[in-house]
């Protein structure tokens, strides 16, 4: 009977350390999940903030583009006479 008994401290110690181990590992999995959703938020921000920076960018250019119309229409008005 003690056999039996120690056999079964043992399998009970055993499994109380694989469920240590087990929730360890869940934790460690838990905490990489949210590393990973930071990372991810991070980078959708980036993301976000470049796309503005190129909206901004594409006005600037298509009013540049406007200005050197403009600028090309009012230079072609001019004559120039020979002396």
């Amino acid at each position: 009977i003690s056999e039996t008994q120690s056999a079964i401290a043992l399998s009970v110690k055993e499994q109380s350390l694989a469920s240590t181990n087990i929730n360890r590992s869940v934790h460690e999995v838990s905490n990489g999940s949210s590393a990973i959703e930071i990372t991810i938020s991070e980078a959708a921000r980036v993301a976000a903030e470049n796309q503005a920076r190129a909206d901004s960018s594409q006005a600037t250019t298509d009013n540049l583009n406007m200005l050197a119309n403009d600028l090309s229409n009012l230079v072609g008005q001019f004559v120039i006479k020979a002396p």
